[in-house]
C-alpha cells in the first residue's frame, strides 16, 4: 500500500513515498517559501524514482499546520487534488508531530508564529516511541519558559531565525535540532490516530488568536 506524504507548512518542506511504513523515497524541498513552484516537480521526480505512478498510491497524508498560511495551503491543495483525482483517502495530520529528535529525549517542537509567539508541542521519545504531552498550541513568548521545564531538546525548521528571538526569553541552554517534519512519524500518526477522509475536506490548523481550525 503506497502512501504519499506531503508537508509544506514551514520553510522546510518534505515529500515522501512510503509502503507499509517503509520509506521508498524521501526528499526535502528547497529551503524557503517557494513550495508552490517546487512541490509538483518533486512529486513527479519521486514517482519516477521508484518507477511508480500516482495511480499506484492508496492514500495521501498531508501536514495541516500550524505554520505558514500560504505554505499550508499549497500542500493541502495539492493533496486534495490528488485525493480527488485518484479517488483515494486523504488524511490530515498536524505538521508539529513530525518535528521529533533523532534520539531518545524529552523535547519541544517549536515553529515561529511571528508576532503571535511560537507554535509549541512537547513530548518524549523513548526507545524510538514518541508520546506527546499536549496538543499543538499558540504559546506567547512570555509563557514559554514554564512550558519548557524538563525539556532538553528543541526541534525546529529554522533555528537561525528562532534562537535570537528567544534568547532573552529562554536563556538556558538547549540542544537545537534543525529539520523538516519526519515523514515516517507523520505516516505513523496518520495511520494510528486519524480516520481517513473520503470526502476531500481538511481541517487546517492555523492556531491564530481564535485558535481556529478552518475547513478547506
Amino acid at each position: 500500500m503506497l502512501s504519499v506524504v506531503i508537508d509544506t507548512s514551514t520553510e522546510r518542506g518534505v515529500i515522501a513515498l512510503l509502503e507499509t511504513g517503509l520509506i521508498l523515497f524521501q526528499e526535502n524541498l528547497p529551503f524557503g517559501h517557494q513550495n508552490s513552484k517546487n512541490l509538483l516537480p518533486f512529486l513527479k521526480k519521486a514517482f519516477n524514482n521508484i518507477d511508480k505512478s500516482p495511480q499506484d498510491a492508496s492514500s495521501i497524508i498531508v501536514g495541516i499546520g500550524p505554520g505558514s498560511y500560504t505554505g499550508i495551503r499549497v500542500g493541502a491543495t495539492v493533496a486534495k487534488t490528488l485525493s480527488y483525482s485518484l479517488n483515494i483517502p486523504l488524511i490530515g495530520v498536524s505538521s508539529m508531530v513530525g518535528f521529533i529528535p533523532h534520539f531518545d529525549s524529552p523535547f519541544a517542537a517549536i515553529v515561529d508564529a511571528k508576532i503571535g509567539g511560537v507554535y509549541l508541542l512537547t513530548g518524549q521519545q523513548h526507545n524510538g516511541t514518541v508520546t506527546y504531552k499536549n496538543e499543538p498550541f499558540l504559546c506567547p513568548l512570555e509563557e514559554l519558559p514554564p512550558n519548557l521545564s524538563n525539556i532538553d531538546v528543541i526541534v525546529t525548521p529554522h533555528p537561525c531565525k528562532l534562537q535570537p528571538r528567544l534568547k532573552s526569553t529562554i536563556p538556558q541552554s538547549f540542544h537545537w535540532i534543525e529539520r523538516p517534519p519526519c515523514p515516517q512519524q507523520l505516516y505513523h500518526i496518520a495511520k494510528t490516530s486519524h480516520t481517513p477522509n473520503n470526502d476531500g475536506t481538511l481541517e487546517i490548523l492555523y492556531l491564530k488568536k481564535q485558535h481556529e481550525a478552518k475547513r478547506i
